[in-house]
């Protein structure tokens, strides 16, 4: 029987669902018991009480992902140390699919974490006169969840994940909201669950 995540997801930061590190390796102990995972301190600063952890999780004959945690004393008096390899291997497991739709330590926020790129001036005046075209559009009232980040993109996503979950009841059954109720960002996380789904199924 698939681990069901549904029952031990948890509300951070008022309304995000989140689903603690401890659940993400039952998780993956009922799926792939033979992973190995391995930690290795990286960093340990007694003066400033920093400690950053570097952790691995392999799945034999399926992949391997890597992740690293920090932590200070300051935030996490009890058990700094411990917390910062927690993380670690929390950020690992949401790399290989392991509750990824439900890592909040993997949004991004305002702050990007990859480079952006600088539009040329002529492409400038292309987006300028698209975003003018599009803006008609993006006045239309939005469905519940849906946040306009240009309407073709959001249909889009909300299409494929909603064609997904038909696909994959046992799935649909396990998320706390249908296609239509997703944010824009819900659909992105969810729609790279669903693919690593199908992956660990095959």
């Amino acid at each position: 029987m698939a681990f069901d995540p549904t029952p031990h997801l948890m509300k951070v930061k008022g309304s995000q669902l989140y689903l603690p590190v401890k659940y993400r390796l039952m998780w993956l102990r009922e799926e792939a018991p033979d992973a190995d995972i391995s930690t290795e301190m990286v960093h340990l600063d007694l003066d400033q009480r920093v400690a950053v952890f570097r952790a691995q999780v392999i799945i034999p004959g399926r992949g391997s992902a890597t992740g690293y945690g920090s932590e200070t004393e300051q935030d996490f008096p009890a058990g700094w140390i411990e917390k910062s390899e927690t993380k670690a291997i929390g950020r690992a497991l949401a790399a290989l699919g392991f509750g990824t739709q439900f890592a909040v330590e993997l949004d991004e926020g305002e702050r990007v974490v990859d480079s952006p790129v600088p539009v040329p001036a002529a492409r400038r005046v292309e987006l300028k006169a698209d975003n003018a075209a599009a803006a008609p559009a993006a006045r239309r009232a939005e469905r519940p969840g849906l946040k306009v980040v240009g309407d073709e993109n959001a249909e889009r996503l909300r299409s494929e994940v909603a064609a997904g979950l038909a696909k994959d009841s046992d799935a649909a059954a396990k998320l706390p909201k249908t296609a239509d109720e997703m944010s824009v960002e819900e659909l992105e996380k969810t729609l790279v669950w669903l693919r690593n789904r199908t992956r660990r199924q095959a």
